[in-house]
């Protein structure tokens, strides 16, 4: 189970990103992700498998999130201030949800998987993003 850890090995990164990541944890069902290694646990959260820290605060997750639809699941990342990197897989058919823009220091945003909606207006309000890659997915529109 995931939670709070009071005896946490140097982690520099501050408890409210550390709060976000473990939400997000919960909230999109990592307990079943293949890749959730070490998320959770009391380890500093740049030993969490597909975060990367950069000096004290969190830069670029690389997850497998099945409902990258879910405006849920983005509030939950704009709590992370810092993130400019996100790397998505989904093994579902998802969705962008539109408050996608919230997350405005995005640089690099990588999908993969199954996305059959159409790519929401409001990816192009990230006017920081240099790099939007899609693998394997299939849209329509834009």
């Amino acid at each position: 189970m995931c939670g709070s850890h009071s005896s946490l090995e140097s982690d520099s990164v501050p408890k409210s990103e550390r709060d976000a990541l473990i939400d997000l944890f919960k909230l999109d069902e990592g307990e079943y992700w293949r890749e959730g290694h070490n998320w959770c646990s009391s380890l500093p959260v740049y030993r969490w498998r597909g975060v990367t820290v950069v000096g004290t605060h969190v830069h670029s997750l690389e997850v497998t999130i099945p409902y990258l639809r879910d405006e849920e699941v983005v509030s939950v990342m704009t709590r992370i201030p810092h993130l400019n990197g996100l790397k998505c897989t989904t093994k579902e058919i998802a969705y962008f949800a539109p408050s996608i823009s919230l997350l405005s220091n995005l640089i690099t945003l990588t999908v993969k998987g199954t996305f059959l909606n159409p790519i929401p207006p409001e990816v192009g309000q990230l006017s920081l993003l240099r790099n939007f890659t899609t693998k394997g997915s299939q849209f329509t529109g834009w």
